[in-house]
């Protein structure tokens, strides 16, 4: 009996964290799926389009502005001293201030040059303000302070859907109009995190040894960032090139409601990350075993999620969904269904990202992104939107598999007897 009771305690701690971060994950993807339909029935289909391929370049830029290296910042905060942490933390963040700088310059020459909008010039302070938030994150996630984390998350989207509802009855329901609201609101909220530490925004550090440390650790996966980009962005920009700018909206409403069950895995990846890195930490020597052990753990979990938001959705779509985005409920269903591949993913990423396999990580990128991008480009012309989510996902499966296969070999090779 006292052997059953300790094993109830026993998984209801081990679980703890993760369902507090599914329960304000589940929160939070509630107010951004009410914010997709405000904006989805307010915005021009067109401009919805235009906020799309704003939004999926600054899922370019932010991996750039990190110089590829904010898996350092986890590893960093688990194995150095707090003073040493505070000091990388400084360079890192004056680091990304001179990284955005030259992306703004960037920005600003193409922009000119290509006559574009200059709407993607406030794309780079968005994607700034994303960074060093994401930063902060870090903290709350190895430190397992999961409500905390939650809330925060919560009252940003919950913050911004209410400003838009204010802003859109006055003003033009534009993409402009909606990208600038995101950046105030990050600009608050960022403000509010670093309240009790502010000074560290504004302090410049040149430590050049440790930027150069930081951007060695980043390069590879820097020039990840590209590629990587097919699986977050660039898929709407081919999208948008193959079919029309209504098409691109239609895929792009899919996308973010799907994104429910990608906010799930992250939700689980915050809640891996802390716990892989403890493990490994204490005996590397099982990194397979490790991994194969959160793979089953977490890859049930997110498949049972997947299809049970598949079916909810199926039962609600003809409500919910205006009519002239009414087959963007194809794009969620794929998006559910293929949410454990995702997880995969993020399992085998971290345990990889954990022993500094940023070559692996870096070959298995491209090739993927290679074989997505070419499936993605012949699939849209004979399906339409649905098969580049469906190209996403078996993307991912691919990416995750060549990662297991380099994790394989890379443990073979250092810790077997």
């Amino acid at each position: 009996m006292h052997f059953k009771v300790k094993s109830v305690v026993s998984l209801f701690r081990d679980y703890q964290g993760l369902v507090t971060y599914i329960t304000m994950a589940g929160l939070a993807a509630l107010i951004n799926f009410l914010s997709v339909m405000l904006l989805i029935r307010w915005m021009p289909i067109e401009e919805y389009g235009v906020l799309a391929l704003a939004l999926s370049l600054q899922g370019l830029l932010t991996p750039l502005l990190a110089a590829g290296a904010s898996r350092l910042v986890a590893i960093s905060f688990n194995d150095d001293s707090v003073e040493k942490y505070a000091e990388f933390k400084s360079i890192y963040i004056s680091l990304s201030y001179r990284i955005f700088l030259l992306s703004l310059v960037l920005i600003f020459v193409v922009c000119a040059f290509l006559d574009l909008s200059y709407i993607y010039l406030l794309v780079a302070f968005y994607a700034l303000f994303r960074h060093i938030i994401a930063l902060e994150s870090v903290e709350y996630v190895m430190e397992r302070r999961a409500l905390k984390f939650g809330l925060f998350n919560i009252g940003t989207v919950a913050f911004s859907l209410v400003l838009t509802y204010l802003v859109f009855i006055v003003l033009p329901a534009s993409a402009l109009t909606r990208l600038s609201i995101l950046i105030l609101t990050d600009l608050i909220f960022l403000v509010m995190r670093y309240r009790r530490k502010f000074s560290l925004l504004l302090s410049f550090n040149g430590n050049k040894e440790e930027a150069i440390r930081i951007l060695r650790y980043g390069a590879p996966l820097l020039a990840t960032s590209l590629p990587a980009w097919i699986f977050n962005g660039g898929d709407k920009l081919i999208v948008g090139n193959i079919l029309d700018s209504s098409q691109l909206a239609i895929y792009a409403a899919g996308f973010s409601i799907g994104s429910v069950v990608v906010t799930f895995n992250s939700s689980m990846s915050n809640s891996i990350q802390p716990e892989i890195y403890k493990e490994l930490k204490s005996d590397k020597l099982s990194a397979l075993r490790i991994t194969k052990y959160h793979l089953k753990k977490y890859g049930v979990v997110s498949l049972v999620f997947g299809l049970s938001m598949a079916i909810a959705f199926s039962a609600l779509s003809e409500l919910i969904l205006p009519s002239e985005y009414i087959a963007a409920k194809y794009i969620v269903y794929i998006f559910c269904v293929s949410s454990c591949i995702r997880t995969f993913y993020a399992v085998i990423s971290t345990v990889t990202d954990y022993f500094g396999l940023n070559i692996l990580r870096l070959k298995s990128t491209v090739l993927s992104a290679a074989f997505t991008a070419i499936l993605m480009t012949v699939t849209v012309n004979y399906f339409g939107i649905s098969g580049a989510a469906i190209s996403i996902g078996l993307g991912y499966l691919l990416m995750a598999a060549f990662l297991w296969i380099g994790l394989a070999s890379f443990s073979k090779r250092n810790f077997s007897a």
